[in-house]
């Protein structure tokens, strides 16, 4: 079973440091709809040996250079304070 939600936001935060595309008024609120596909449950990082927590860091730190290569410079930046607040 999915998760569906529709969302509004504003044109900052939907486009951030993005171009707002010509066809798209200024002022207006931008709506969406998403789904969640899956989910996994944070880990009690207390009970995290160094070698499993290394792991998961790699694992972030190779996703934010993805998305720093495809030019998604937020979401690479909240990838960057993730990883940083788990060391």
């Amino acid at each position: 079973m999915a998760l569906e939600a529709l969302i509004t936001c504003s044109l900052d935060y939907a486009y951030g440091m993005l171009l707002r595309p010509l066809n798209v008024p200024e002022g207006v609120h931008i709506q969406g709809e998403i789904e969640l596909l899956s989910f996994k449950t944070q880990k009690n990082r207390m009970r995290l040996d160094f070698e499993i927590m290394g792991n998961e860091v790699e694992s972030m730190r190779n996703m934010d250079d993805k998305l720093f290569k495809q030019g998604k410079y937020k979401l690479a930046k909240g990838k960057i304070r993730q990883v940083a607040s788990r060391i």
